[in-house]
């Protein structure tokens, strides 16, 4: 069974694939900052259950 810091890291990975991808599609300026606020709270949320769980 893989440890949650390993499947963490592949989410990791795959949030921040789509992230760089939508960069293209962001127009507006206030929807820069709401894209990097959303991908920064995903990722903190992310990596506050593999706390929880111990692996880190």
């Amino acid at each position: 069974m893989r440890s949650p810091l390993v499947k963490t890291s592949r989410w990791y990975a795959s949030i921040t694939g789509m992230f760089v991808s939508e960069l293209t599609a962001i127009a507006g300026p206030l929807q820069w900052p709401a894209a990097i606020c959303g991908w920064v709270g995903i990722v903190y949320v992310m990596f506050g259950g593999v706390r929880r769980l111990g692996c880190a």
